[in-house]
């Protein structure tokens, strides 16, 4: 019910790893992910899944990008994730922005990566995604909306919890005056995926 955006709190359901604020995604089968969000800061614990009539989670299995995997800026709490795509194997998730648990006052670092879970292992591999060649960066409060289309709608965030500009305006992970609509891939095999952006919008 929370996945499909109904409001409330439930003590049904119990998750294997303590989380602030994560990102949910209903899947066609009635499964729901959970993604980011873990306290403890460890990839091995960055997604669960609960399966339909389940009172508990169960943690997905992590591989991928080796460089994501061991920064210490990829688990965040709040992190905007996005359903990109899914088919009868595997479902596609974009996740962008949120605050690192190791920089809590700047979300500047916070990467934009896909992750790619297969439904018969259970197993989500994280990648890196860029849009037009380019990283691109979200930051606390980015939203990511699927539309009917299928598109997800990329803006805005805030970069930094100081009175201080966090970067030069000029900077990429500074640019969260744009709105993207990002189009689904239609191949997640490379090491790097990089998106494509039908429309840019400047704020």
């Amino acid at each position: 019910d929370i996945a499909a955006g109904k409001a409330g709190t439930t003590t049904a359901v119990q998750m294997a790893v303590a989380r602030v604020s994560p990102g949910l995604v209903a899947l066609d089968d009635g499964r729901v992910l959970i993604w980011g969000g873990s306290v403890n800061g460890k990839a091995d614990d960055m997604g669960e899944v609960l399966n339909p009539g389940s009172d508990k989670t169960l943690k997905l299995k992590i591989s991928g990008d080796a460089d994501l995997l061991k920064s210490t800026t990829l688990t965040t709490a709040g992190p905007a994730v996005a359903l990109l795509s899914q088919n009868t194997t595997q479902a596609v998730l974009l996740v962008a922005g949120g605050m690192p648990f190791s920089s809590p006052l700047s979300a500047s670092d916070a990467p934009t990566y896909l992750v790619v879970f297969n439904r018969a292992s259970g197993e989500a591999v994280i990648k890196p995604a860029t849009v037009a060649g380019k990283p691109v960066h979200g930051g606390l409060g980015t939203v990511l909306t699927r539309t009917p289309s299928g598109q997800v709608v990329m803006a805005g965030g805030l970069v930094a919890l100081s009175a201080q500009a966090p970067c030069a305006a000029t900077a990429a992970e500074c640019l969260l005056s744009q709105v993207l609509l990002i189009d689904p891939p239609t191949d997640v095999s490379a090491a790097t995926v990089d998106l494509t952006a039908e429309v840019t919008l400047d704020l």
